[in-house]
């Protein structure tokens, strides 16, 4: 009997194949390591009792003066508080994420309409969005003249038309069709089928209808040469979030909004954020710095300058002799998209640049530091766990460790890159440090997702250097640091704690989703030619038993060859798993087998020549 230790290292190593890292780990999914043992992640509960408006991309906790806890909902289109209950606290005229106009011109196909992503709350949906609508009169004639005061509408913009009353539109007309406007003049306009394309034959009516007629200018329909109505993200900046606590009160910035928002803790029903009068409006994002000054981003549309309050008083904004507020203009190649607190002063990070923003007193009060050059691709995948702050770029993550900015190597960066959808990516994408275990989590669209969310996650732990991925579908994020556990939102609208212990979904099972995969086990480099396993013998925690997880084991003779599958096999109680495995290379899985802990250490086999050679 030959026992042969495989002692699989911690982390995913993924090179071209299975083959290139022996010895590693090859795919998981809801597992991490502790102290080199494999263990499942912990499950998850939901704590909010009715679901946001629309989808929730920043979440961040703070604690009142009491030391109860307050979490910010950040939503496409406001804000809400959850304090017990959830409370809207939307200030009014407020801009959501989707609520920004404009954006580039078409794509595609000259004169053809472009159908834009039918599942994407950011972009228009298939041309059916309704942009203005007007009672309308038309004319019985060849062609038909639609008479709409003070339209508005050009060359080319898409119009429909409905019917009320119980009658019947003119006879040439259909409604629900989607037609070209040709303008007459500024109250009247000719039609014709979109699908002929603009300038197309004129419509012509041969009856007069009957009822109330109405037209809505339709966008969504957007071609060739004319701007679009709506602002895609193909064309769009990013819009997103940025929460700070200002002692215990909480101060905000909404990019698409970009006005500073304040709200004090308060018993009862708090009231809407309120608009310190005295701030620059148009800002970017919001951090509050050690000396107690609120930090604007991209302050007063200026996207290179950021500008900070009086200390103390986060609506002191007008400069005095005898005050600290002021501004720097830094001199950066691309706009400042946002910062982060870090024991060093406020890191500020353009889509190429990282600056430092220091304190440094009278009469100056903030210098600025250009740490070198960077790649930032999405606001809200930034983080801040021990003495480090990790982000994610274009061609890499990259670290501050207080001193400089790295590139951080990722042993499946190139995986990440074939999934990671640049599109809605740069949008979607977050980043939390756990707060519970020394990791980081960034989670991202998948290309092949057609919902456009995130739906998989990497784990890098910063203390072990392990990396980890999985698939999960979580829309914002915030560590534990505040209360006890993460907490994260799903696609449903609701927030939920994570790695609370629970070992579920929310109370459905995780049987067949918390695995691990190795690469090419190291039981056969010396070429020994096919070999056999008899057994497995997995060490034990003590506190759990063997039976909440099983093995399963591929094998093949070349590498071109389909694996063939053993198993699974369940671990006996005396530490032994019998299993029956012939092969030359040889891969194993540990899969879940129901919803409690297990421990997975060092695995050692009893490997054996077998018969024959192929």
């Amino acid at each position: 009997m030959a026992w042969t230790s495989l002692n699989i290292k911690p982390g995913v190593i993924r090179q071209a194949t299975p083959y290139d890292a022996p010895g590693t780990y090859w795919d998981t999914n809801n597992v991490r390591w502790v102290a080199g043992a494999l263990v499942p992640t912990g499950g998850n509960s939901r704590i909010t009792n009715s679901a946001a408006p629309s989808a929730i991309r920043k979440l961040f906790s703070w604690r009142d003066n009491t030391s109860q806890i307050w979490t910010a909902i950040g939503h496409e289109s406001g804000i809400q508080v959850q304090f017990g209950s959830i409370y809207d606290v939307t200030p009014a005229s407020f801009v959501g994420i989707t609520g920004v106009g404009g954006g580039g011109f078409g794509v595609g196909v000259y004169g053809q309409p472009e159908v834009l992503s039918p599942t994407s709350a950011i972009d228009d949906t298939l041309g059916t969005t309704t942009a203005a609508s007007n009672t309308v009169t038309i004319t019985n004639a060849s062609p038909c003249v639609v008479t709409w005061t003070s339209h508005g509408l050009t060359v080319d913009d898409v119009v429909k038309f409905s019917v009320s009353g119980g009658g019947s539109l003119p006879t040439g007309i259909t409604a629900g069709t989607a037609y070209y406007v040709i303008p007459i003049n500024a109250d009247t306009f000719w039609i014709c089928l979109a699908s002929g394309g603009k300038n197309g034959t004129k419509i012509n009516t041969s009856s007069a209808g009957t009822g109330t007629f109405t037209a809505s200018w339709i966008v969504g329909q957007d071609t060739y040469g004319r701007q679009k109505s709506v602002n895609p993200p193909q064309y769009r900046k990013t819009d997103f979030w940025s929460f700070s606590s200002f002692g215990q009160d909480l101060l905000a910035v909404c990019s698409s909004d970009g006005r500073l928002l304040h709200m004090a803790p308060t018993s009862g029903t708090p009231a809407a954020m309120d608009v310190p009068s005295n701030a620059p409006t148009a800002n970017t994002a919001v951090v509050v710095t050690a000396e107690r000054s609120a930090m604007l981003i991209g302050a007063g549309g200026n996207k290179r300058r950021i500008q900070w309050s009086n200390f103390e008083d986060y609506n002191g904004w007008t400069s005095t002799a005898t005050n600290q507020t002021g501004y720097l203009d830094l001199e950066a190649t691309s706009p400042l998209i946002t910062g982060i607190r870090v024991k060093e002063g406020v890191l500020v990070l353009t889509s190429h640049e990282a600056f430092l923003v220091r304190y440094v007193g009278a009469p100056y009060f903030y210098g600025v530091e250009k740490l070198g050059a960077t790649s930032f691709a999405t606001p809200n995948a930034l983080a801040i766990g021990g003495n480090l702050v990790m982000w994610y770029g274009e061609e890499s993550f990259w670290v501050y460790d207080g001193s400089a900015v790295r590139a951080l190597p990722c042993p499946f960066f190139n995986d990440l890159k074939a999934d990671y959808d640049p599109l809605y990516g740069n949008y979607r994408a977050h980043m939390h440090e756990s707060g519970v275990f020394p990791e980081f989590w960034f989670d991202y669209p998948d290309l092949s997702d057609a919902t456009t969310e995130c739906s998989r996650y990497l784990i890098w732990n910063y203390a072990e250097n392990w990396w980890a991925r999985g698939q999960r579908a979580v829309t914002a994020s915030c560590g534990a640091q505040t209360g006890k556990f993460p907490i994260g939102s799903k696609t449903d609208k609701y927030v939920y704690q994570y790695d609370d212990g629970t070992w579920t979904d929310a109370g459905v099972s995780r049987v067949g989703t918390v695995w691990a995969e190795t690469s090419l086990l190291p039981v056969n480099l010396q070429n020994l030619g096919i070999v056999d396993v008899n057994q497995a013998m997995v060490p034990v925690d003590p506190q759990h038993g063997s039976q909440n997880y099983a093995l399963t084991f591929y094998s093949r003779f070349t590498g071109d060859q389909a694996e063939s599958s053993y198993g699974p096999y369940t671990p006996r109680t005396d530490g032994y798993t019998d299993t029956r495995v012939t092969g030359r290379d040889l891969r194993m899985r540990i899969s879940a087998t129901n919803d409690n802990y297990w421990s997975l250490g060092a695995v050692r086999m009893d490997v054996r020549p077998g018969g024959g050679d192929r």
